[in-house]
């Protein structure tokens, strides 16, 4: 019979493992400190529409459709509106750059690429990649903009290894847009969550396990300063490691509006440096036909650049919404609902001090597998997004399965 794995964490790292564990026939205990699964994830009735803590889609790899349409889950496939995607700059812009700014982005890309220079360089920044390879306002303007509004960073830290070197891979997966689902993105954990008890496995929330009273296999699926936590007393060198990583204050604001001639898309993503505490905002009656007969924006704040932001009141951040939401859309409307979610370490900052450790922590990592059965499983280790983490899922069940066999 096989060993039970038990796994510390009901994110989405947590809970695929778990399922695609049980699914194999391998006992599986989760457990959670807190009392709802999702982690970030978790979706809420806000009026007549759904707001989303986090993420209100899932990148679409063919490994994420089969998987969602394996759990039984109604896919939501974006509507035609969402292909507009605006950047602001002195307006709302599908398109930033000027004439010219765009005519030497075409040329500087081209004669980088022609010299072999597009591949991120180690312990490069994506600031400094794009201003060597794009220019300096095409990167501000797209590229640093784009990925700021992804990943909440700080362009002058983010590694352009770990946020660009996948591209360059010629086997990764492709994406194919996104998906949604019908209830938001808490219908995946509850499917996921079915699916693992009917398959044999237990969840215990509002259980707050000590490690050294669980015997191998563990994997701890928890944020990088959890996982800190957990091993801080036996394993020190990769604690102290993990407690290096910068994680980043985020604060998700999902209202609704009167529906008006605004415009219509995924959504619009605010450069820094022009005043705005706001990184994008998620245009989410836009992205999928839900039939909703209100508009529906979640704005999200705060990041690297602005950490203070997660300080603000809920009356505090309503105002602050209806005073940018004036300078971005010219639109003076209040919220017909509201709902704010704040977030001390939502997200791990991506930087090139993260690249330069990740060798360490990948080391350390193999060694607690080898000798203690102990897993580490996260958006930390270099998987960066939802997809990506279900590939690592994958993977890692392969090496839990040869240590059970």
């Amino acid at each position: 019979m096989s060993k039970t794995v038990h796994i510390i964490g009901s994110g989405f790292s947590g809970m695929t493992l778990a399922y695609r564990l049980s699914q194999k026939g391998i006992p599986v205990i989760v457990y959670d400190k807190n009392d709802v699964i999702g982690g970030l994830i978790s979706s809420h009735k806000l009026g007549t529409t759904v707001a989303e803590a986090a993420a209100p889609s899932i990148s679409r790899t063919p490994r994420v459709y089969n998987f969602c349409q394996e759990l039984g889950l109604e896919i939501l496939s974006p509507s035609e509106t969402s292909k507009n995607r605006f950047i602001f700059r002195d307006g709302v812009r599908k398109w930033p750059l000027s004439l010219l700014e765009s005519i030497g982005l075409i040329l500087k890309g081209a004669f980088a690429k022609l010299l072999g220079r597009l591949p991120p360089r180690p312990l490069e920044t994506l600031q400094q990649w794009g201003q060597r390879n794009l220019g300096k306002n095409a990167s501000r303007y797209t590229l640093e903009t784009g990925m700021q509004g992804v990943y909440a960073g700080d362009a002058s830290k983010l590694s352009s290894t770990l946020l660009l070197g996948p591209l360059f891979d010629k086997n990764r997966e492709r994406f194919h847009g996104v998906i949604g689902f019908k209830n938001g993105m808490g219908d995946l954990f509850i499917a996921l969550k079915n699916k693992i008890e009917a398959q044999g496995g237990k969840i215990l929330l509002k259980n707050e396990v000590a490690l050294s009273s669980l015997e191998g296999p563990v994997v701890i699926a928890t944020s990088a300063h959890h996982a800190a936590d957990l091993l801080k007393t036996t394993e020190t060198d990769l604690s102290e490691l993990l407690r290096k990583i910068e994680m980043l204050p985020l604060v998700t604001t999902t209202c609704t509006f009167p529906v008006k001639s605004l415009p219509q898309g995924f959504g619009c993503l605010i450069p820094r440096g022009l005043g705005f505490k706001t990184i994008g905002i998620l245009i989410n009656s836009a992205i999928f036909n839900r039939g909703w007969d209100v508009r529906s924006e979640t704005w999200i704040i705060g990041g690297a650049t602005e950490p203070k932001a997660i300080e603000l009141s809920d009356n505090e951040l309503e105002n602050l919404i209806v005073h940018e939401r004036q300078k971005i859309f010219a639109d003076n409307s209040r919220p017909l609902h509201f709902r704010a979610t704040r977030w001390s370490k939502a997200l791990p900052h991506y930087t090139v001090d993260l690249e330069k450790n990740l060798p360490q922590i990948q080391k350390l990592r193999q060694s607690l597998e080898k000798n203690r059965q102990i897993f580490l499983h996260g958006n930390y280790l270099g998987g960066i997004g939802l997809s990506k983490i279900l590939e690592q899922t994958d993977l890692l069940v392969q090496r839990i399965q040869k240590l059970n066999a």
